[in-house]
């Protein structure tokens, strides 16, 4: 009778630790473990390649993990970002960059390019811009959008 009464609660303190939160919190750390050793590392750069007379849209999501976006364009001379170097994207409804007008001293309309600090809440240092350079394995150009490592903002400003 001792040893059933020993049996008992043996099978008893071990189901109720089973069932224990904490129990139920080891399970899931040791299957997420398990999970993320299958994972694929997220990509870190939103990339486009924009071709000779190939008008493509290209949409890149920016977040705190994911704050650089690439473009490579294939021929030399043809630029997609002509003035946007200096820290500005035309705003959306834009179908051709020959619209998209620089800001001047008058007042912006609907084709004025947008400042990138503005845009992503006012961040001054460092600036927001697109950076050129050469790619090396191919002819053409290439530009990338860097975000600084300040918090970015829930909405854009627009």
């Amino acid at each position: 009778m001792a040893r059933r009464t020993l049996w008992f609660v043996a099978c008893a303190g071990a189901a109720t630790f089973l069932l224990s939160p904490v129990a139920h919190a080891l399970r899931h750390q040791a299957g997420n473990g398990f999970r993320a050793k299958g994972l694929e590392k997220p990509q870190e750069v939103e990339a486009a390649v924009c071709k000779e007379d190939v008008a493509k849209e290209f949409t890149a999501f920016l977040s705190e993990t994911k704050r650089r976006v690439s473009l490579q364009c294939a021929v030399a001379p043809h630029t997609a970002v002509p003035e946007l170097t200096k820290g500005f994207v035309c705003p959306t409804g834009i179908s051709n960059l020959a619209a998209c007008k620089m800001p001047t001293g008058a007042a912006a309309d609907a084709n004025t390019a947008v400042s990138l600090s503005a845009l992503m809440g006012g961040t001054a240092e460092p600036p927001v811009k697109w950076v050129e350079s050469t790619p090396a394995d191919a002819a053409g150009k290439k530009y990338e959008l860097n975000l600084p490592d300040a918090p970015l903002p829930l909405l854009d400003s627009t």
